[in-house]
């Protein structure tokens, strides 16, 4: 079903009911996209698709209907023209799932990630980050990941948090074969049972850029425990700065509370 509708503002609204189906199984979409006279355009969707459906019943259901997706996207406050309330603080900077494809196989809700944030909140370093450490969100398009990404504040050095739970612990690679080419700086096991690593990477660009800095490093510790949670802790800065140092990682990587997955 589409349909179109104008309202007395100039309003454009377009509403569009569709399925796809794989396997067998029928997945149901409604869209509402809304097209405002200052140029604004605004989408909003609900589905019965894995990590939409609603998370009090755990059922495949929609749970917003189209007149509640057109009231979303017709809010006069999200127009690109609307005044920005005094006091907003600046948009959060996106993080990625540094895990790349292999995402967490367990499902992170609500408490879980509470509870990490609660375990990271209690974290001291030395450091002050910026935004607080304790700001894991839900990776993109996933729900077996959360991450945050931070700014160690006077430091020039970046630091970003990836947790995901069902990870195997890791085996020590044979560092004679040659298809094993990036060998940890560390590899132990710590009480308990949990494996750490710690990876130092240098890069450069090429070609190299006319001014400002060419090159940097990454350092990255991973704490993979028997439960299956691992949490990876990666800091990054372009020369003269350092990132963050080992000792700092892994006090947060190994962060009481955090293996909860």
């Amino acid at each position: 079903m589409q349909e179109r509708t104008t309202s007395a503002d100039g309003t454009v609204v377009d509403t569009n009911v569709s399925w796809s189906e794989f396997g067998g199984t029928r997945t149901n979409y409604r869209t509402v996209t809304a097209y405002a006279p200052d140029g604004t355009h605004i989408t909003a969707t609900a589905s019965d698709a894995e990590g939409f459906q609603s998370t009090n019943t755990g059922d495949r259901d929609i749970v917003l209907t189209i007149d509640e997706l057109k009231a979303l996207v017709t809010l006069p406050e999200l127009r690109i023209s609307a005044p920005v309330p005094a006091d907003t603080p600046e948009p959060r900077e996106g993080c990625d799932d540094s895990f790349g494809l292999f995402s967490g196989d367990t499902a992170i809700d609500a408490e879980l990630a509470t509870n990490l944030n609660t375990a990271l909140e209690r974290v001291d370093t030395g450091e002050r980050f910026d935004p607080g450490l304790n700001t894991l969100r839900l990776a993109d398009f996933e729900t077996g990941v959360v991450c945050t990404h931070v700014d160690a504040v006077g430091t020039g050095a970046d630091l970003t948090i990836s947790i995901r739970g069902g990870q195997e612990l890791p085996v020590m690679p044979d560092i004679y074969d040659p298809a094993y080419q990036n060998r940890p700086t560390d590899f132990e096991t710590l009480d308990g049972g949990a494996v750490l690593r710690i990876e130092e990477a240098p890069y450069s660009y090429s070609p190299a850029l006319p001014e400002g800095p060419n090159g940097g490093m990454r350092r990255t510790v991973t704490v993979t425990y028997p439960s299956g949670t691992e949490v990876e802790v990666r800091s990054h800065a372009e020369r003269p700065d350092e990132p963050l140092s080992a000792n700092t990682l892994r006090t947060i990587a190994t962060a009481d509370g955090l293996d909860v997955l």
